[in-house]
């Protein structure tokens, strides 16, 4: 995708990644109302057959064509090999920074509804706050995209980062829990497309796939280790206030690695090989 647009990348992104955000709305309910009348184990054959039936056919035939006109268009794209790039203390800067913020994001998403319980929020209140998690990763992924064709993204983002130290406090504090949803819902739906464009400006296009493939990397460990950070300290402590201290501190930390990347230039091409 990146590829294929360049003065609106950023929207273009968002406006791929949006899926995510529709199903947030829209597939709970579904999978539930499978789930209730057939079983969950018919709730996990439902989105198996989703992937083959729809997402399968679409990612072979349209992306396979389009990937292969943006070659022919332009065939030697500027950028940076992997190996140049691991090299350089922006790559390395952002793993971390996008390792650390998948930590809080995964952790926030997964155990948000506990968050929420823990505060006293009734399961109806509940229920109707997190339905507009959906609505906030559209939200996202749609106002950050278009802000970091026109602004510098080492200015719109450290914003956008800095939305859940806020969800967190309202959370700590017991007040506003759907603005808290709201504002966790804002940077989860902008971190993937963020992550995608950052590599875009910063590393180019010549080695995008390998570099934006180990910075996913980075990311998927931080969201997979989330989860488990903040069930770790409720189970020691009985509550979530020592996970939402933690999680503001890293996305302070996340947000300064990025701010401090620099300005975006790439038109470096390989060195060729010695003979």
């Amino acid at each position: 995708m990146a590829s294929w647009f360049d003065r609106q990348r950023g929207l273009a992104l968002g406006l791929t990644l949006c899926g995510t955000g529709v199903v947030a709305m829209v597939g709970p309910g579904i999978i539930g109302a499978i789930i209730a009348a057939h079983g969950w184990q018919a709730g996990f054959l439902a989105l198996a057959a989703a992937q083959i039936v729809i997402g399968l056919p679409v990612v072979f035939f349209l992306f396979r064509a389009r990937e292969t006109a943006a070659r022919s268009a332009r065939a030697e794209p500027d950028g940076v090999v992997l190996v140049q790039a691991v090299r350089g203390r922006r790559f390395w800067q952002m793993a971390a920074a996008f390792f650390l913020i998948a930590i809080v994001v995964g952790g926030m998403i997964v155990h948000l509804p506990a968050m929420l319980a823990d505060r006293g929020l009734p399961m109806a209140a509940s229920s109707r706050a997190l339905g507009l998690l959906g609505v906030a990763l559209i939200a996202g992924r749609l106002s950050i995209g278009a802000l970091m064709d026109r602004f510098p993204a080492r200015v719109v983002a450290p914003v956008f980062i800095l939305l859940p130290v806020l969800s967190c406090l309202f959370l700590l504090r017991g007040i506003g829990t759907v603005p808290a949803v709201i504002l966790s819902g804002l940077s989860a739906g902008g971190e993937v497309d963020l992550l995608a464009y950052l590599v875009s400006r910063y590393f180019g296009m010549l080695n995008y796939a390998r570099i934006y493939g180990w910075m996913l990397s980075a990311f998927s460990a931080g969201v997979g280790l989330g989860p488990v950070f903040a069930g770790w300290v409720h189970d020691r402590s009985g509550g979530y206030a020592g996970a939402l201290d933690v999680f503001m501190v890293l996305m302070i930390v996340a947000a300064t690695l990025i701010a401090t990347l620099g300005r975006a230039e790439v038109a470096v091409r390989p060195q060729p090989a010695a003979a």
